[in-house]
């Protein structure tokens, strides 16, 4: 909440939903595409490329799988874990093959399947899970529902490395959301983030620290600045200078709107447009007053902008 993120608005749990994916599993052998081997139940890879299936990220390289403790299990490395049996000691639930777990992929899978019948437009996750989770997850929809498209869209994140090196709380080199929001404000750690593409790994460092409070810094100072102008602003018809500059604004729209819609969401570019043209603003204001409607629209724009990415504003 601190942070102005949404909370869902459904939220399930994998182990209120056992009979689900137990008979998520049991679907797919009896279409042929899972088998049982020691207690445990592999998804048959060769059957689904046998039907027609393709890889939708990566082709896995020979050994590439579950782990090699495995191997014997399988009838092709590249098989995985859609129910595990239990070992020793470890958490399990009772099924028709015996005690013990979901694999990690089949859990997503079965989720999906019973709350996304029809699919999912948009899917998301690290860059880390593009192969194999996603990879295997797809696998499985694709021969659990016999739709060759389960997901029409797949958003991958980069990496956050925390001074150059991968985030790790086994490591020690991690930050809580408190200790970072004790350096800067939650609209400035949403503008750091913003300040990558979100497809790219982001290293976060003291210097990137202030680089976003230095960019946030220039709109809140812009959204002051013109509330201060439109105490003065005339009403008459816009001079030459300021038609100029609106012609300049309508093509910012426009830009920010490709680049967001058409490049990939590319913020990095949206705030540089943003920055050249409060330079150009600023430059043109030196001893003018501005029309009044012309720098409410302004105003409205770049305050819109801010909210809708989710930009509070508030005073710290």
């Amino acid at each position: 909440r601190r942070l102005n993120i949404q909370l869902p608005e459904q939220v399930e749990k994998i182990s209120d939903h056992l009979p689900e994916i137990i008979s998520f599993v049991r679907t797919l052998e009896e279409k042929g595409y899972a088998y049982q081997s020691e207690g445990s139940v592999y998804f048959d890879t060769e059957q689904f490329y046998a039907r027609g299936g393709v890889d939708s990220f990566k082709v896995p390289k020979a050994g590439e799988g579950e782990r090699d403790a495995y191997k014997d299990e399988k009838k092709c490395p590249q098989d995985f874990a859609l129910w595990k049996k239990a070992k020793e000691g470890e958490p399990y639930w009772t099924s028709v093959w015996g005690k013990g777990r979901p694999g990690w992929h089949t859990e997503c899978a079965t989720l999906i399947s019973k709350y996304f019948p029809e699919g999912l437009a948009l899917h998301s996750g690290g860059e880390d899970l593009l192969f194999p989770h996603h990879e295997n997850e797809l696998k499985q929809l694709i021969a659990f529902t016999s739709n060759p498209h389960p997901v029409e869209q797949f958003v991958h994140f980069g990496t956050l490395l925390i001074n150059g090196k991968k985030m790790s709380k086994s490591e020690g080199n991690y930050l809580t959301v408190e200790e970072v929001l004790g350096e800067m404000s939650a609209d400035e750690l949403r503008m750091l983030f913003l300040l990558f593409p979100y497809q790219a790994p982001l290293d976060y460092t003291k210097e990137l620290q202030e680089d976003a409070k230095n960019m946030y810094g220039k709109f809140r100072t812009f959204l002051d600045n013109v509330q201060v102008y439109l105490e003065t602003a005339h009403f008459d018809p816009l001079t030459v200078e300021e038609l100029t500059l609106k012609g300049t604004f309508l093509n910012l729209q426009d830009s920010i709107r490709n680049k967001l819609l058409e490049e990939n969401l590319d913020f990095p570019s949206v705030f540089r447009i943003f920055k050249t043209f409060f330079t150009q603003f600023y430059k043109l204001k030196e001893g003018r007053t501005f029309n009044y409607f012309f720098l409410s629209q302004i105003h409205t724009v770049v305050l819109n902008f801010l909210q809708t990415y989710g930009f509070t504003l508030e005073k710290e």
